[in-house]
């Protein structure tokens, strides 16, 4: 999924959710912690896929993604990736991987998170 698309696709996962490259704070990540940047996307892609399974079977989408082993998979790659890299929390992150271009909105991430914990209970 390229940049642009991921981001409608996460900001359009859930309508309260609102994204602003305006107040954005990039971040450029050096190769050495590329693996780490995709491993959150990666994630994310994966969120993305089950949401777009849920939408598909016309399941309202917070109590269908509460079952998905995807969130649980995306939460602990943000806390594993923000613990390595602290100085990432509150960024977008921008990077180069597999011949595309990757931004990733570490605190609409994070905000998503925090929503689907207490949606999901």
């Amino acid at each position: 999924m390229n940049t642009r698309m991921k981001t409608i696709a996460f900001g359009t996962l859930f309508a309260a959710s609102t994204l602003s490259y305006g107040e954005a704070q990039f971040l450029d990540i050096p190769s050495a912690d590329i693996p780490d940047a995709v491993k959150l996307s990666n994630s994310l892609d994966a969120v993305m896929e089950d949401a777009s399974a849920c939408r598909q079977d016309g399941l309202e989408l917070a109590n269908c993604l509460c079952g998905k082993p995807s969130i649980g998979r995306m939460s602990r790659t943000y806390e594993t990736v923000i613990e390595k890299h602290p100085s990432w929390a509150g960024k977008t992150l921008r990077f180069e991987a597999e011949n595309k271009s990757h931004a990733i909105q570490l605190p609409t991430f994070r905000r998503e998170l925090e929503r689907l914990g207490e949606a999901c209970g």
